[in-house]
């Protein structure tokens, strides 16, 4: 669906008609792309191997930025013809048609299969990701699916009394999914990303490079997702959350001084601005995405993540249409300090809040709910300050315990 509309709207778009029609094309293409960043998440996440679900999923995110290469490239090609930007937009249904067609020879979620009772169905939709061991799958699947129904069961709510997908999602037992998604996709907009990229495209413009530094910009993006990509199932989702946002909070640290002080040097800035964006393309960018898709349980794994998508969509629009005032109000050093402050922020959350996902099944995953051991905060631990995991005390005086495939192992 959500490729077919964006062919849509590009071909609307692309053939002129004023300003009407052009808006209503993006709109259009809007809503496919929200269909499109709504499904693809959950539906690699339901399907990959736990071993590589990080890949995968962050490899969404690097496609995105792909295109993005790609659209300048295409951009900066018909900038001196005459109405170019209609070529442009005619080349987008090509890519939409392809996206469309390739979405229709995948199959069905097994896991969603699984979860309506149609088992060989499921067990039909594996042979597509994995040429052998597809029975090993599939009865690891169904023994983390009774592990994990428990706590299924004690969502529904009580017989007669079943509970709306918002009620299980803001209720006690899944609420700390809903914090560390929500949370975490907003953090992921309003820490400043658009501003920094606002300020490095208006100095590659007075520079006379406009157009080479916007595609430089969005190559460099390109590699920093790509590497996050290949380290996240090793190194683990946390830590390099962590690293990126360290990134930003030196980056912002450095662009705060240099409005502060009213530096001359427009190599510094581009300097603390490659590396914010390297820090947001290493955590913020593909994790964000990975941890949506991976945090809320099946029963409500769609409506979690459409809440997610909207406040990310939600938030990026707030940032975009109060940056200006912003600006105007608290001046280029001041914004900047207070997205310093909401990194800083930031830190705090995602090592209050997040879990580590790394190697775990979804149904581990869902599992941490029913046994409260989801979060830092849920297990009542004192963290220490270090990047990685390891040994962790808890508050109540417990004795430590070791972190166990990236999440606690809770004594018997």
């Amino acid at each position: 669906g959500g490729g077919i509309l964006q062919c849509l709207a590009a071909s609307v778009s692309g053939q002129g008609g004023g300003l009407a029609v052009l808006v209503l094309g993006r709109l259009v293409f809007g809503m496919g792309i929200g269909f499109a960043m709504h499904a693809a998440p959950i539906y690699i996440s339901e399907m990959a191997p736990s071993a590589v679900r990080g890949l995968l999923i962050s490899l969404k995110e690097g496609m995105i930025v792909l295109g993005m290469v790609a659209g300048y490239v295409i951009g900066d090609a018909f900038a001196s013809v005459p109405g170019g930007w209609v070529w442009s937009y005619l080349l987008v249904p090509l890519s939409a048609l392809a996206f469309a067609g390739g979405v229709g020879f995948l199959p069905d979620s097994a896991r969603f299969l699984h979860l309506q009772g149609r088992s060989a169905d499921a067990y039909r939709c594996l042979g597509f990701v994995y040429s052998e061991g597809s029975e090993s799958v599939m009865k690891e699947m169904e023994e983390s699916a009774r592990a994990a129904l428990p706590s299924r069961m004690s969502m529904a709510g009580a017989p007669g009394k079943a509970q709306t997908p918002l009620q299980v999602l803001f209720g006690p037992r899944v609420w700390p999914a809903t914090l560390a998604g929500l949370g975490v996709i907003t953090l992921q907009q309003i820490t400043g990303q658009p501003s920094v990229l606002y300020y490095a495209e208006t100095i590659f413009a007075d520079a006379g490079v406009s157009s080479l530094g916007v595609i430089m910009v969005a190559v460099f993006k390109l590699v920093c997702t790509l590497a996050s990509a290949a380290l996240v199932d090793s190194y683990g989702r946390i830590k390099l959350l962590k690293i990126g946002i360290y990134l930003m909070i030196l980056a912002t640290a450095l662009i705060t001084v240099y409005f502060a002080v009213g530096l001359a040097s427009d190599a510094f800035l581009i300097g603390a601005m490659f590396l914010f964006v390297g820090g947001y393309q290493v955590g913020f960018g593909p994790i964000a995405w990975l941890l949506i898709s991976e945090v809320f349980p099946l029963r409500v794994r769609g409506e979690g993540m459409a809440l997610a998508v909207q406040t990310n969509f939600f938030w990026n629009l707030v940032v975009s249409l109060t940056f200006a005032s912003e600006l105007a109000f608290a001046g280029a050093a001041g914004s900047f300090a207070i997205f310093l402050l909401l990194l800083l922020a930031s830190l705090a959350f995602v090592r209050r809040y997040i879990p580590e996902t790394k190697s775990l099944s979804l149904e581990e995953i869902e599992g941490m709910l029913n046994t409260r051991t989801f979060s830092p905060a849920q297990r009542g631990e004192t963290l220490t300050p270090c990047l990685g995991s390891g040994v962790r005390k808890s508050a109540d005086g417990e004795s430590a315990r070791l972190l166990s495939k990236g999440s606690l192992v809770e004594p018997a």
